[in-house]
């Protein structure tokens, strides 16, 4: 997993194959989950969970990028955007990435 050329879409297809009941997710006719939320969202809680731990554990790579920049459509990390392009989550985002105590979770 910390291996340089191992990607985000390279542990995505991974977890997919090894963990078969997602596809419970969207096997029932159901719209919704015992949370009340759409079996959508909630794939995408689970997914979005597991990317966490796949960027924590590459904190010494593109882990810290990944974890608060998340990815792109091409499925490359994001950087922390230049000022120009900042809105208000992005401002927020970029003081957590340079602030952060990473030596606490490394």
């Amino acid at each position: 997993i910390t291996h340089v050329s191992y990607g985000i879409l390279d542990f995505f297809e991974e977890v997919v194959g090894t963990f078969p009941e997602l596809d419970l997710f969207f096997a029932s006719g159901s719209t919704s989950t015992s949370s009340g939320l759409s079996a959508e969202v909630e794939y995408q809680r689970t997914v979005g969970a597991l990317f966490a731990v796949y960027w924590l554990l590459r904190l010494g790579a593109d882990g810290k990028q990944g974890f608060c920049f998340g990815i792109d459509e091409a499925w490359r990390t994001r950087a922390c955007p230049g000022d120009a392009e900042r809105s208000s989550d992005k401002k927020k985002r970029c003081k957590f990435y340079e602030d952060m105590e990473w030596s606490y979770v490394d």
